[in-house]
């Protein structure tokens, strides 16, 4: 991360949060076409990795195949109704029943809870766009950090030997499918040119993505206190693969016996912080 005149505010909270400041010579060494005119402050952070998301979302497809589970595609919920204690869910042209609903359907969690027949909990989808660009001519680019500004007003990391960069928008939208803002990637690649020397000539893919959040940006994960058997798993903001290997143990633990985990209590997760009670 990189912090200019006017940031120090940020770079001491990202120093509080774990970042180590470095010297030009290891900035350099990590990231050998850093720019550095103009900055105050190299922030490091040694710890962080990437995940494999292809791989992560892979496993748990096969785990649910496993538990004899089954995946129906292109069945948009229409209508949930609760008959003494069962919930009957009509979706595409097939009706299921289960005494239990979980409803994690990202940024249409809201309208699926509609549907039925239980109120929202105000979650607001924030558009995320993406662009994947080539690195500079003789240049891997396979071994270099994720680049951002300390104010995060972009970033980009390596991805499948090219460049993956992000205007970090979070901008409300109405649940969609969603698509990339052309000019914020435009205003992230002058970004990049800045702290990097490449120059970036077009992109060869763009995309955009959802990231939904709750009012108070936290998860909702619970039972919702207004609707018997009905659980809410949403509001992951743009982190739910990071969280989910946390968040889907804890949800199991609420159904089946109304406990969190005891590591995830010891690390201070409490059911009162995200069940959707709070917005009841």
């Amino acid at each position: 991360m990189l912090g200019y005149e006017g940031d120090e505010r940020l770079i001491a909270d990202a120093r509080r949060n774990g970042f180590a400041k470095v010297d030009a010579g290891f900035a350099r060494s990590k990231l050998p076409l850093v720019k550095l005119d103009g900055v105050i402050a190299v922030l490091w952070d040694g710890q962080a990795q990437d995940l494999d998301v292809d791989a992560l979302h892979g496993g748990r497809l096969r785990a649910l195949r496993r538990a004899k589970g089954e995946v129906v595609a292109d069945a948009a919920v229409r209508r949930g109704t609760r008959i003494r204690d069962v919930w009957r869910i009509e979706a595409g042209g097939e009706a299921c029943e289960a005494p239990t609903v979980v409803v994690a359907a990202g940024a249409w969690s809201d309208q699926v809870a509609a549907c039925c027949g239980v109120a929202p909990v105000g979650l607001q989808p924030k558009r995320r766009s993406a662009a994947v660009l080539a690195g500079p001519a003789g240049t891997s680019v396979a071994d270099w950090p994720e680049i951002s500004p300390v104010d995060v007003s972009f970033y980009a990391k390596p991805m499948g030997g090219k460049l993956m960069l992000s205007p970090a928008d979070e901008d409300p939208v109405e649940p969609h499918d969603a698509w990339a803002d052309d000019l914020r990637l435009a205003e992230a690649a002058a970004a990049l040119e800045r702290c990097v020397d490449i120059e970036v000539q077009r992109f060869e893919r763009t995309w955009g993505g959802l990231r939904t959040f709750a009012p108070d940006g936290l998860p909702v994960v619970g039972f919702d206190p207004t609707a018997d058997g009905f659980f809410w798993l949403a509001g992951q903001g743009g982190y739910g693969i990071q969280t989910s290997p946390a968040l889907s143990r804890m949800a199991a633990a609420l159904i089946a016996n109304g406990e969190i985990p005891a590591d995830l209590a010891g690390d201070g997760v409490s059911q009162e912080q995200l069940s959707p009670r709070r917005f009841r």
